[in-house]
Order: structure tokens, then C-alpha cells, then sequence
């Protein structure tokens, strides 16, 4: 499973690479840095991939939390407010990518959001009040 959070939490003391690489590495997957490079390439970072995130943009960084949820070819991908961080053109295009990389590897994609944008591009909504199913809506 591969997990995409609000607050990307990229370790700060770490490249961009090497954010991508640790839960390879951490999995004792031998080509860790192969495979982390080229999901740093599937997101189009590969030229920032020395970089810290306090050196990347917040839709940087995010593209980097969704290389790392990727790298491993999650069958399913979890996003917690995947947009909510972002401003609108960097949010379009990480909603973009996150659907992209869903279709690439065949996850199941399950978002948590407040966007009704992004929610309204997924295949099914199920809708929470106040920590309840909303079983009026349908999707």
C-alpha cells in the first residue's frame, strides 16, 4: 500500500532520491535507488532529484510523496487531501498525476478530500456527516 499524505512528510534531511528510496530500502529491495530514480522520473523530478524539500516547491514536494507512494507499485494507493496543500494549478496537475500513476500500476485509489473536484473524478463518492455515512447520497 502506498500512502500519500496532507503534509507530503518527506524526512527533511534527505535528498528528494533518497525520500523515494527509503521505503525500498527499507523493504531490502536491492535496486532501491534504480526504482526511486525512475518514479522521480514518472512525476518529472528526475532534475531535482539532489535536492531537499526545503528546496522544493510545495508541488514538488508533493510529486515527490507520490513518487514514494508509487515506487513499490502499490496495488492500493491511499491519498489524505492530496490537493489541500497546493494552490489551484499545482492542485490540477497533482490531481492529474495521481490518477495517471492510479491507471499506470492498476491501484485502487482511495482519496480523502474536500474537494469536490477531485472527488468528482473518481468513480464512486462515499460522503461522511459527522463521522456517519451520508446513505441519502448516491453515487
Amino acid at each position: 500500500m502506498g500512502i500519500v499524505f496532507q503534509s507530503f512528510h518527506l524526512i527533511p534531511t534527505m535528498s528528494a532520491l533518497e525520500n523515494v528510496a527509503t521505503p525500498l530500502e527499507l523493504a531490502g529491495v536491492t535496486d532501491a535507488f534504480k526504482k526511486a530514480r525512475g518514479a522521480l522520473d514518472t512525476v518529472g523530478l528526475t532534475h531535482r532529484q539532489d535536492h531537499f524539500p526545503g528546496q522544493l516547491s510545495g508541488g514538488e514536494q508533493q510529486r515527490v510523496a507520490l513518487a514514494r507512494a508509487v515506487v513499490a507499485q502499490p496495488k492500493i494507493l491511499l491519498a489524505d487531501e492530496p490537493t489541500g496543500n497546493l494552490d489551484g494549478i499545482n492542485g490540477i496537475a497533482i490531481m492529474d498525476l495521481l490518477f495517471s500513476l492510479r491507471d499506470q500500476f492498476g491501484s485502487t485509489l482511495i482519496l480523502v478530500t474536500h474537494d469536490p473536484l477531485l472527488a468528482n473524478r473518481c468513480n464512486r463518492i462515499i460522503r461522511l456527516h459527522d463521522g456517519e455515512i451520508d446513505h441519502k447520497v448516491t453515487s
